[in-house]
């Protein structure tokens, strides 16, 4: 979503709400209001309940697809240790930990959100289950994975044995993965080398594809090292450097982690039992079910549809205010220069204000800065240049409120031999 220069900004909760287990729950905190361009605000409390005080749970916390200048912070974090591949930093946006059910609750008590200058909603979900060995929750996809060691598995038995497993009401499948974060999310999390993974080109020489999972027959990779996805797609792999190779000839499983470089995928023989350390199941899907919440703010506090008309050492700026807030009056400065002018109170639309005393052919562009009971907003225009011609148009009419009554037409002829071209320009009064 586009940037908008804001000042104090507001931005409000829209929609809490919580996905339920049985006996165990996490709720939202009820409304509240967040400002952008500030530190350190408290959004209010996410409750996990239902496990018992003293039982360790994993947590994950999440920001769903954030604006990129919008972070959360925990000032309390006794008793809690972050999963592998995490640390507690000033500067989260996506974190799993676990510890008891109440070291947690401390924790979630005390996060704090920072907002930017970038306009956009922003959505913190919770998510709480009971700590198994080796399961991880992603917390941006809503999966689970599971790596199950196993020095001497081959990869269709590794396959076969993802099938077997549930987790939290859903099957499992040998992992799929289908995108940079949830690559990022396993090689954050599990620390083993030479996994199997569930892609394989052992149909066809060269054509890698998932082999179960939501995903399956998926043709992701054609191709040796110097291969890429299918003509028109653009599916994610992560091969490490040259690979995959078909070394030998027989190569038709792959594995993540490879050698312990993790993150990073390679082809083997499927029955190479002397490299793998075990294979990663994926549980997904709606039978999931685990306890979690979401809290969900969005910036709307900035005017809208910021349009300007040049005329003769002047520009008239249109706008529409902003959508969840009640407005006392605008402010609109030129820049540069700093000329400005007010309007009092507010129109649902077409909104107008014209900035006067600008120099002709010099480029402007003018915020308009929304007062209200939260502070204030600002958008920004597009540039305009005052051209010394009254009313002529140098950027796109204003969405409501524009007219074209009272237009004139200025005529120029352009000769070329013995043929003459007439050209008409309206020229819009303001």
């Amino acid at each position: 979503m586009a940037a908008a220069l804001l000042t104090t900004a507001a931005i409000s909760m829209i929609h809490p709400g919580s996905a339920l287990a049985v006996g165990e729950t996490v709720t939202a905190p009820p409304g509240s209001q967040l400002f952008a361009n500030t530190a350190d605000q408290d959004p209010g409390d996410f409750v996990i309940d239902g496990f018992g005080s003293t039982t360790v749970v994993t947590v994950g916390v999440s920001l769903v697809d954030p604006p990129p200048d919008t972070t959360f912070r925990f000032p309390t974090t006794i008793g809690l240790t972050p999963s592998f591949g995490y640390v507690f930093t000033s500067t989260l946006q996506s974190i799993s930990f676990t510890g008891t059910q109440a070291d947690a609750n401390a924790a979630l008590a005390s996060l704090l959100m920072s907002t930017g200058t970038m306009n956009g909603p922003s959505t913190l979900s919770v998510t709480a289950a009971l700590t198994q060995p080796n399961t991880y929750f992603n917390p941006l996809n809503g999966h689970f994975y599971k790596y199950v060691p196993s020095s001497s598995i081959t990869f269709a038995s590794a396959a076969a044995s993802a099938a077997t497993l549930t987790l939290h009401g859903s099957t499992g499948y040998i992992v799929t993965i289908t995108d940079a974060q949830e690559n990022d999310f396993i090689k954050n999390n599990v620390n083993a080398a030479n996994i199997w993974i569930g892609a394989s080109d052992s149909t066809t020489e060269g054509n890698w594809t998932w082999v179960n999972g939501p995903e399956a027959g998926l043709n992701f990779w054609v191709g040796t090292g110097s291969g890429a996805s299918p003509t028109g797609t653009s599916w994610f792999s992560n091969w490490a450097p040259f690979e995959p190779n078909d070394n030998g000839g027989s190569e038709d499983a792959a594995v993540t982690n490879w050698r312990g470089t993790l993150g990073l995928w390679n082809d083997i023989g499927q029955n190479s039992l002397n490299f793998v350390s075990g294979y990663l199941a994926e549980f997904s899907g709606l039978n999931l079910d685990v306890p979690s919440a979401t809290w969900t703010a969005t910036n709307d506090y900035v005017p809208r549809n910021v349009t300007v008309l040049a005329g003769d050492s002047q520009v008239a700026v249109t706008w529409d205010e902003p959508y969840v807030t009640t407005v006392s009056g605008y402010t609109v400065t030129a820049s540069p220069g700093g000329r400005t002018c007010t309007v009092s109170g507010s129109a649902s639309i077409g909104n107008t204000c014209t900035v006067t005393g600008l120099t002709n052919s010099t480029t402007y562009t003018f915020t308009v800065s929304a007062s209200h009971t939260s502070g204030s907003s600002d958008s920004v225009s597009p540039p305009a240049t005052p051209s010394g011609q009254a009313g002529t148009i140098d950027s796109p009419l204003p969405t409501t409120g524009a007219s074209d009554g009272g237009g004139t037409f200025a005529l120029w002829a352009l000769t070329a031999g013995l043929g003459v071209i007439v050209i008409a320009r309206r020229r819009q009064r303001i």
